[in-house]
């Protein structure tokens, strides 16, 4: 029984010549989007379309429109075809995707993480890799794009140009264009064996980096910042390639104490004498009509507890909230105002801790219950009818 796979053919020579080698190895069915970016989108896509129909290979098309000026169109594109192979891969049971990068986009693509300086997981392009949840193959990393080319003009293989790519309105042509085409056999040997000795390199750092973490959710600060990968570590850590000015701003902002960065959903903090880097919890709100009892991922409410976690509540306070810590929270104790913030700092409470905080609101939006303080001094009572206990996150 032949390996089943989808197969992402655009109509260019490259996915053209990787179709016309592997229809009769496989058992393929065929992906094609149209971005209808350029004139000749419909043009390739019926490329695509007849040469499945003339093999009776199973074609499956998705149509990409983009309105939106703004945001990266190439990032967007490439974010819904692996999506959409995804969602082919599911469908039909499929054991991933060939695509038809080449010896020339690996090059393009390391050339490219060269320029931008950026701190990568592996320099050029993998045989196979995971992306958007599909595993995917690259067979033609060996072979030039001219080979393949004159694959398709040898065996009377229709292809289009997309010509998008003879313009250098793009960093990867401009590489493309004034460098790659320009170098001779030796040359690109020379650059593969140049990106095999960083991919050897970068494996030692991977595993001095993993030494370095292990299990541990939080690190001294001296040892984090004085750690000799340290590029390498905000990377691993923040699940994201990273540019070395981020790095110097980051070690830069770090020297402070009390630093708190946030990278998009995840947090750099520098708290009592520690750096922890995580995951910014998810903000919740959950309403009661009742004295229900139920638990959720940082609290649960109970009938029974410590007199810490203790409200007692009347029919005037429904519905009743239970939601995530903000900052500039606080409640009414029999001693006056209590800032949460302040709080947490007696109790030097983790930063990552106080965001998923839970915290009790009456309908008049009044703070009546913090467990761990206590309970405003208008709901206390030797007689508390609910409970809400903070869980280990």
């Amino acid at each position: 029984m032949k390996n089943r796979f989808l197969l992402a053919c655009s109509g260019g020579p490259d996915s053209m010549a990787l179709l016309a080698r592997y229809k009769d190895i496989y058992d393929l069915q065929v992906a094609h989007v149209n971005y209808h970016h350029r004139d000749s989108a419909d043009r390739d896509e019926q490329i695509v379309r007849s040469y499945c129909e003339q093999y009776q290979l199973p074609f499956h098309k998705k149509d990409f429109f983009d309105d939106d000026i703004e945001g990266n169109f190439q990032d967007k594109a490439r974010v819904f075809r692996y999506e959409f192979f995804a969602e082919l891969c599911k469908k039909y049971c499929l054991s991933g995707v060939l695509v038809a990068h080449h010896l020339d986009d690996l090059l393009e693509t390391y050339l490219l993480q060269k320029k931008r300086a950026s701190f990568v997981s592996y320099y050029g392009l993998r045989y196979c890799a995971w992306l958007f949840g599909v595993r995917v193959y690259r067979p033609l990393l060996n072979e030039e794009k001219s080979a393949l080319v004159k694959y398709c003009s040898d065996n009377a293989i229709a292809y289009g140009i997309d010509e998008s790519n003879l313009s250098d309105d793009y960093q990867r042509n401009i590489i493309r264009h004034q460098t790659i085409e320009h170098l001779s056999y030796d040359d690109k040997l020379s650059l593969l064996k140049e990106i095999k000795e960083k991919n050897q390199e970068l494996r030692k750092i991977k595993k001095a980096v993993n030494l370095f973490v292990k299990d541990k959710k939080e690190f001294k600060d001296s040892e984090f910042l004085n750690f000799p990968y340290r590029e390498h570590l905000y990377s691993y850590l923040l699940k994201r390639s990273l540019s070395q000015g981020q790095v110097r701003d980051f070690d830069k902002k770090l020297k402070d104490s009390q630093a708190r960065i946030l990278l998009d959903d995840y947090y750099i903090v520098h708290e009592y004498g520690f750096i922890r880097i995580f995951k910014k919890p998810r903000e919740y709100r959950f309403v009661y009509h009742g004295l229900d009892n139920s638990t959720h991922k940082y609290f649960k409410t109970a009938e029974k507890g410590s007199s810490l976690e203790a409200v007692t509540v009347g029919e005037d306070d429904f519905p009743l909230c239970v939601r995530s810590f903000k900052e500039g929270d606080q409640i009414v104790l029999r001693f006056g105002n209590k800032r949460l913030s302040r709080f947490f700092i007696d109790r030097k409470i983790a930063y990552e801790e106080r965001l998923s905080w839970p915290v009790v609101l009456n309908k008049r939006g009044e703070i009546i219950l913090v467990p761990g303080i206590g309970c405003c001094v208008s709901h206390y009572s030797a007689q508390a009818n609910w409970f809400v206990i903070k869980l280990v996150s």
